[in-house]
């Protein structure tokens, strides 16, 4: 079984320039503020999991699901609303309010292949996330009419496969009493090199900056070793998007592809990532 604790923070410009007045802006707010588990604010989400392992000899098998599990902030102090800077004219409209929404988190099935062999180790994986539970988002309010932004998410395929190579210490495959172990030596050191593609669930109809992504690829390399209780890793990951291009309403105060707050245009993201990482062993 899984059980989640969520929170979630948004804020949102309110364009009052038909009044003559600054833009003020609404920040809803849900869940818990500490650092923690926060029992009594916290929203709270159930789920459950289940997967299945074969390994034999030289090859392993791995399937693994995570149902979707769906957070539900119902009208209480624990999810609100707050208004501010709003003009003279709408204070006694746009008031400070208890909320109302709902949020599912996707479905994961995830299937992989690994294969021993001398000193070399291959890899494979594939990941599908079922990012169709997020149509909408959508928050009802106690006094004012609800908010709805439409998502339409797509379900989504990510690809991943790496090799190893054990310069020194490969696993040996051993057998005892008539069933075959792998045998992790306790100095290894071995190389590394991985690639991946992640592909991108947002449809272009509802695509827009607050989150920019593309399809992605990725290539990376690294090294490690480990001598009886002390090891290290050192990896270097070069991230590459595809060039996406926003061209619809979103953000629109005018109805017009031209309006400036629809930040239609090109978006690019990539990245060059390091990591290192000492682990003890006793």
């Amino acid at each position: 079984m899984d059980f989640g604790f969520g929170r979630f923070r948004l804020s949102r410009r309110l364009d009052f320039s038909g009044l003559g007045q600054p833009d003020g802006f609404i920040k809803i707010t849900g869940g818990g503020t500490k650092d923690g588990i926060d029992w009594d604010d916290d929203i709270l989400g159930l789920s459950f999991n289940t997967a299945l392992f074969v390994e034999w000899k030289y090859i392993s098998f791995g399937v693994s699901y995570r149902h979707k599990m769906g957070f539900h902030a119902k009208f209480s102090h624990a999810a609100f609303a707050n208004f501010y800077q709003i003009p003279p004219p709408l204070q006694s409209t746009l008031v400070d309010q208890p909320v109302d929404t709902r949020l599912i988190l996707p479905s994961l099935l995830m299937m992989g292949v690994a294969v021993r062999y001398w000193k070399i180790e291959v890899i494979f994986d594939a990941w599908w996330t079922d990012w169709t539970t997020y149509r909408e988002l959508r928050f009802k309010f106690r006094t004012l009419p609800p908010s709805v932004s439409a998502k339409n998410w797509n379900g989504t395929w990510a690809f991943r496969g790496g090799i190893r190579y054990y310069a020194y210490g490969a696993p040996v495959l051993k057998w005892e009493k008539g069933v075959p172990g792998w045998f992790i030596p306790k100095r290894q050191i071995y190389a590394a090199i991985g690639t991946f593609y992640d592909n991108n669930p947002i449809p272009d109809s509802t695509f827009e900056p607050t989150l920019p992504e593309a399809d992605r690829y990725g290539l990376s390399f690294g090294l490690g070793a480990k001598w009886d209780f002390i090891g290290f890793d050192l990896a270097f990951l070069f991230l590459f998007s595809d060039h996406r291009y926003k061209n619809n309403l979103i953000g629109s105060t005018s109805g017009s592809l031209s309006d400036p707050y629809t930040a239609n245009g090109e978006y690019v993201t990539d990245a060059f990532l390091v990591s290192f990482s000492l682990h003890l062993r006793f």
